[in-house]
C-alpha cells in the first residue's frame, strides 16, 4: 500500500481487488479547479393543477461557491437526471458562461443530478533550455517529463420537489468517485450539530481513511471548510451540519497509474463533490 496524501493531510485507504492507491489530494488547492452541481431552487414547490414544478440547474467550475468559473457543455460526457421512481433522463445545458438547463419535473420527491466531466491529461516538461512547458496529452515520446497526469471529474446534487420525501437518495450513480448520503438531508433540522452520514465509495468500492472536506453556501469564499471528516474502515464520514441552506461536500484521490495508464503518466487523478439542501 502506498501512502496517500489528500487534502493537505496523510491516510492510508483501500480499495477493492486489492487495488494499492496514492496519494489524495485537495482538489481546491493551487491551480487544481473544483466542479459542482447549483440548482436556483433545490426545494421548489410542486403545482398539483399542472402536475408540475420548475427549477434551474447551473454548473459550478472554479474556487469560489457557489459561482466562480465558467463552463460549456463540450466540456461533460454527460448529464442525467434520476427521477424518484429510478427513471433516467439525459439533460442538455442551453446555455454557455454560467451554463444551465432548466428542468421540467413532473412528479414529487428526491432527484438525483449527476455530471460526467470529459477525462483530461496534463503533462510538464522540460524543453533543452530548462524551460517547462505544459501539454494536454499523456507523456509518450516526451523527454524531461517532470509531472504527467490522468484526471477526471464528477459531481452530483440531490434536490427535492414538494413534500414528498420518496426516492432512493442513497442511489449511487455509478461514478469512479462518489459521495453518496446515507441519511437524507432534507430531513435533517436546521439547528447546529444535526449529523450527516455518507460513504465515499471508488470503483463501486467503498473508500476507508478518505476525507472529506464541507460548507454551506456563505461561509467563506475560500477552500475554507465548515467541516472536516474521514470515513471509517466502511468508507463511512459523519459530516457535522451547523447551518441551513445549500451545502458542498468534496474529495479527491490521487493514485499510481493503472492497467493502460501505466508508462503514460505519472499519476491518475479523480475528484467528486455533492451539492444538497438543509432546509
Amino acid at each position: 500500500m502506498t501512502k496517500h496524501l489528500f487534502f493537505r493531510a496523510f491516510g492510508r485507504i483501500a480499495a477493492a481487488a486489492a487495488v494499492s492507491l496514492g496519494a489524495l489530494f485537495y482538489p481546491g488547492a493551487a491551480d487544481a479547479h473544483a466542479l459542482w452541481i447549483n440548482m436556483t431552487d433545490y426545494h421548489p414547490a410542486f403545482d398539483a393543477e399542472k402536475a408540475l414544478a420548475k427549477t434551474k440547474l447551473y454548473m459550478g467550475w472554479g474556487h469560489h461557491f457557489p459561482v466562480d468559473g465558467y463552463v460549456s457543455e463540450k466540456d461533460f460526457d454527460r448529464i442525467w437526471l434520476t427521477s424518484p421512481d429510478g427513471a433516467e433522463t439525459d439533460v442538455k445545458l442551453e446555455t454557455t458562461g454560467f451554463a444551465a438547463s432548466e428542468l421540467k419535473l413532473t412528479e414529487e420527491g428526491l432527484y438525483l443530478l449527476g455530471v460526467t466531466r470529459h477525462a483530461s491529461y496534463n503533462t510538464k516538461y522540460r524543453d533543452e533550455n530548462g524551460e517547462s512547458h505544459l501539454v494536454k496529452q499523456d507523456m509518450t515520446g516526451l523527454s524531461n517529463v517532470f509531472s504527467s497526469t490522468y484526471s477526471q471529474q464528477f459531481a452530483k446534487t440531490l434536490f427535492c420537489v414538494g413534500n414528498e420525501r420518496t426516492g432512493s437518495f442513497d442511489r449511487p450513480l455509478g461514478h469512479t468517485l462518489e459521495i453518496v448520503p446515507l441519511v437524507n438531508p432534507y430531513t435533517l433540522a436546521n439547528n447546529t450539530g444535526g449529523d450527516l452520514p455518507v460513504r465515499v465509495l471508488f470503483a463501486g468500492e467503498p473508500a476507508p481513511h478518505v476525507k472529506l472536506y464541507a460548507k454551506y453556501e456563505g461561509f467563506s469564499q475560500t477552500d475554507e471548510s465548515a467541516c472536516v471528516a474521514m470515513t471509517d474502515k466502511n468508507g463511512v464520514a459523519h459530516l457535522r451540519i451547523t447551518h441551513w441552506g445549500p451545502w458542498i461536500v468534496k474529495t479527491g484521490m490521487t493514485m499510481e497509474p493503472r492497467g493502460n495508464l501505466a508508462g503514460r503518466v505519472m499519476a491518475e487523478s479523480y475528484y467528486a463533490s455533492l451539492t444538497f439542501l438543509v432546509p
